[in-house]
């Protein structure tokens, strides 16, 4: 069966409703230990019943081995789903494709926009009550991020929520 991009342009909802997207690229991460561990793909075409991604020619997974197919995107959200092989084609009778089940699952992972820096450094701390009142004390910042730090204090100052 020559495989055709109108012959896999039935219902795209399913996969579309995940976020993918036809020319994405992905890094294919196979199970079996008789295959290369991991491959790059870009997705050629997708419908409800399976996604065609572009692989090396001599990449031949047998049917309904595991594949864990992860985005290379640096613009998007990072994520993965595992899946099976159901087969392989020639796209427009040329591309060789591997046809994979839709995900049914997509795990998202979250992308750091900082990272955490252990430090160590002496600081001074004040705090300012409802009243206008004041307190200040020594402290020793332990680590940085783009989302705050960390502080170790002898002793939590006194408010009116905290006595002393």
């Amino acid at each position: 069966m020559e495989l055709t991009r109108k012959a896999v342009a039935g219902n795209r909802f399913a996969a579309r409703s995940c976020g993918l997207r036809i020319g994405e690229r992905f890094l294919m991460a196979f199970d079996d230990p008789d295959l290369s561990a991991t491959h790059q793909g870009r997705l050629q075409d997708l419908n409800s019943r399976y996604l065609c991604i572009d692989a090396p020619d001599e990449l031949r997974p047998p049917r309904g081995t595991s594949v864990t197919i992860s985005n290379l995107q640096t613009d998007r959200d990072e994520f993965s789903f595992s899946t099976k092989i159901l087969g392989r084609r020639r796209l427009n009778g040329q591309l060789p494709v591997l046809l994979v089940r839709p995900p049914e699952q997509i795990q998202r992972k979250q992308r750091r926009t900082s990272y955490r820096v252990s430090v160590s450094l002496r600081t001074r701390i004040e705090w300012v009550d409802e009243t206008g009142a004041t307190d200040d004390q020594h402290a020793v910042l332990t680590n940085l991020s783009g989302g705050g730090g960390q502080l170790y204090l002898r002793s939590i100052p006194p408010c009116r929520h905290h006595p002393p």
